[in-house]
């Protein structure tokens, strides 16, 4: 029992395995909002040239910038919202219903 004690290394709290720019979003995060920021410019642009409202326009930029940026944000168990809804569609893709037939005899 007194050797044990000797040999056990205590482990600092709340060590990254990976730089992180803001509590939970790193390199990758912010890529691809500023990816999905620049499809969302073009989407407004679209909206703005067909109805000629320059101030929804902007604001469905930032509702798309800001829903992926919250979507891919990283919690403490490192998961985020898109991958937990990814998770949720595979998993309901593949369920399997079987009709079983009851034969009376």
């Amino acid at each position: 029992m007194e050797n044990e004690s000797r040999f056990q290394i205590n482990m600092p709290a709340n060590v990254k395995t990976r730089v992180e720019i803001i509590n939970g979003i790193g390199i990758h995060e912010m890529i691809t909002t500023a990816i999905v920021g620049v499809v969302a410019i073009f989407i407004a642009l679209i909206y703005n040239t067909i109805f000629n409202n320059y101030l929804v326009a902007i604001g469905i930029w930032g509702f798309i910038t800001g829903v992926t940026f919250i979507s891919v944000m990283k919690d403490k168990y490192n998961t985020c919202i898109a991958e937990l809804i990814g998770n949720m569609i595979k998993f309901y893709q593949g369920q399997r219903i079987f009709n079983y037939v009851v034969k009376e005899e």
